[in-house]
């Protein structure tokens, strides 16, 4: 299945309640909004593909709440954020879960609401922009807090942040 409108407008079309709400989007199966990043629920389309009935009873972002009730109480049913704190990036290399809240305010984490920290130029842009890929600066910046923090639980191999 391709990402096209048509999956968004048959979306609307299987839950009308959905229409000219935050789900009548592409960050419904996208977050960040861009092809090779799918959220959960994204994710689970692709191996049902149209098949909103099909992955009602799922529960996508693993938040305790099936699809279909947080499309009922038009909640994003691949996000357990409602916000865009917490993202999750498709890869071929597997999915990386990101919760931008616990790395901002987490006080296991080093970054202690400092953004210039991930944020600024040569850096991810403070403000989403589809066309900087994450996996640009992800590496380098990711990588090198991961190391510099001491901490025995920061991810330091491939698969603890890739998963498969």
């Amino acid at each position: 299945m391709f990402a096209t409108p048509s999956v968004q407008t048959a979306f609307v079309k299987t839950y009308p309640a959905t229409k000219n709400t935050v789900l009548d989007s592409c960050a419904t199966c996208h977050m960040p909004a861009i092809s090779d990043s799918l959220n959960r629920y994204g994710a689970e389309l692709v191996f049902a593909p149209m098949g909103f009935k099909e992955i009602e009873g799922i529960d996508s972002d693993h938040d305790g709440v099936t699809n279909i009730d947080e499309i009922k109480a038009l909640k994003n049913p691949g996000s357990r954020s409602e916000n865009p704190e917490y993202f999750v990036f498709t890869n071929r290399k597997g999915t990386v879960d990101f919760d931008h809240e616990a790395h901002v305010l987490g006080a296991n984490y080093l970054i202690n609401g400092k953004c210039a920290i991930c944020h600024g130029p040569g850096k991810f842009p403070r403000v989403y922009n589809d066309d900087v890929l994450v996996k640009q600066f992800a590496h380098q910046i990711c990588w090198r807090c991961h190391k510099l923090s001491g901490s025995e639980s920061a991810p330091r191999e491939c698969s603890d942040c890739h998963m498969k």
